[in-house]
């Protein structure tokens, strides 16, 4: 009767050790992806999968860390982050005096002065 009772208790104690583990990866992707939400994260998957999660579950000080690490992320791989910073120079012509050489051509090409009015 003994061995049951101590059988039990310590198949209680494994269980106790598992959910304590399964509660503190819970909480550490909680604040991961909190963190990885208010950086701007466009794909927190490829995000983390950018990370070393393992050392930053054990670490000591995990806020800072985990802070540390999306920042060097985001530094190294800023094409998974929305831009702070505003559009200044625009790709596409804004428009301009003279037409494009395509039009100035068919202008030519049907006895039109190359100036347009």
């Amino acid at each position: 009767m003994q061995g049951k009772i101590q059988q039990l208790n310590d198949t209680l104690s494994q269980k106790e050790t598992e959910y304590q583990a399964k509660i503190a990866d819970m909480e550490f992707d909680a604040k991961l992806s909190e963190l990885l939400k208010q950086s701007g994260v466009k794909n927190a998957k490829a995000a983390k999968a950018l990370l070393d999660l393992d050392t930053l579950k054990v670490s000591k000080n995990q806020d800072a860390d985990i802070k540390a690490a999306v920042d060097a992320c985001k530094e190294e791989n800023g094409y998974l982050f929305g831009s702070d910073e505003p559009i200044h120079n625009p790709i596409a012509p804004t428009g301009g005096s003279t037409p494009p050489d395509s039009l100035l051509s068919m202008r030519a090409a049907l006895g039109l002065s190359a100036e347009t009015k």
